[in-house]
């Protein structure tokens, strides 16, 4: 018997995918603040690989949300590994339109969110997806 209980573990991964990639609103390290960041260090073919590298690591977080979040390659009508691109795309475009669409958080207030909020958030799931494997 599965337990299908709501979980707050997929948005935040999703959040800390931002945060490992340094996209959208957890762009801490090319933040103006920090006089343009990486941004004003290097150019050309050096930004070239990071920007790269940055888009390199949101599309595996994506894999890995795809994964262990929707089902990896199950799907009801398709191959399995076009499901898997799918949800992969789709949690990629997830991904990209947060990292447009929010603001960009001071370091500050990036830390404050993280201990204050995200990580209680993240013990409570933790709790509550053991008390369901449980009961």
């Amino acid at each position: 018997m599965e337990c299908h209980t709501p979980t707050l573990g997929l948005p935040l991964f999703l959040i800390v995918g931002l945060g490992m990639t340094f996209w959208g609103p957890l762009n801490l390290a090319d933040s103006k603040d920090l006089a343009g960041g990486t941004a004003s260090e290097i150019s050309g073919p050096p930004r070239l690989v990071w920007d790269v590298a940055r888009g390199a690591v949101l599309v595996a977080f994506s894999g890995v949300a795809a994964s262990a979040f929707l089902g990896g390659w199950m799907g009801p009508w398709l191959p399995g590994p076009l499901w898997m691109a799918i949800k992969m795309l789709a949690v990629l475009l997830v991904l990209l339109l947060l990292g447009r669409v929010l603001p960009r958080i001071a370091p500050e207030r990036c830390v404050t969110l993280m201990w204050v909020v995200l990580l209680p958030l993240s013990f409570i799931d933790l709790v509550w997806a053991g008390i369901g494997v449980l009961l």
